[in-house]
């Protein structure tokens, strides 16, 4: 899939890139940094103009970001908490809501970068609870402005190895994403016992 990602992007050029950018933050399964990492080195090689491709990018992310948040709030009645929904979506958005509820908006930046692999469920679940529209995009745009920089930047950097660069980063994404969520849900499980092992005292 990389490479026919990679060669929709050499055909279509900052537009394709939008494209696949926008599909990754919806939840469609596209390695989206994989594709930036070797858009990157692509464009090192050819000695091409990197802006329009980072501003393309970077909007498609975004959009997609938005995409993902007003299905969220416009499907809620249909989609609320996953309820009824297939089991791979509840346990999605059991993750995203667990992390959010933790983290708050540091976990809406996080997820655009460094903990991508949960961004677009982040996106739905913000959208389900009526996250507020305004701060969310601000987030976004700050996160996925440190996405796009570090990604391409990255695929031009280490150019002659984004293969084994890719393999790292994309273990070490997921060893995050799964510390964090277990980190979350622990602390929950936590604060439930201890809120039932201490009941409030009736004073007579």
């Amino acid at each position: 899939m990389p490479e026919q990602l990679i060669a929709i992007v050499q055909d279509y050029g900052a537009l394709g890139l939008a494209a696949i950018l926008m599909a990754s933050c919806v939840g469609l399964p596209v390695p989206s940094s994989l594709v930036m990492m070797a858009l990157g080195s692509f464009l090192q090689h050819e000695d091409m103009d990197i802006l329009p491709y980072f501003l393309i990018g970077f909007g498609g992310a975004v959009a997609g970001d938005q995409a993902g948040y007003m299905i969220g709030r416009l499907g809620s009645g249909l989609l609320e908490q996953g309820s009824g929904g297939p089991a791979w979506l509840a346990t999605s958005l059991a993750r995203a809501a667990a992390f959010q509820n933790r983290w708050s908006d540091l976990g809406i930046f996080l997820s655009r970068w460094l903990l991508s692999p949960l961004g677009p469920w982040v996106n739905l679940y913000s959208g389900l609870t009526h996250y507020s529209w305004a701060r969310f995009s601000l987030l976004v745009i700050a996160g996925e402005f440190v996405w796009v920089s570090v990604y391409l930047g990255a695929g031009m950097l280490f150019s002659s190895s984004v293969a084994a660069l890719a393999d790292i980063l994309g273990s070490l994404t997921w060893f995050l994403v799964t510390g964090t969520v277990a980190i979350a849900l622990g602390w929950k499980l936590v604060t439930t016992l201890r809120s039932k092992s201490n009941p409030d005292k009736i004073r007579m």
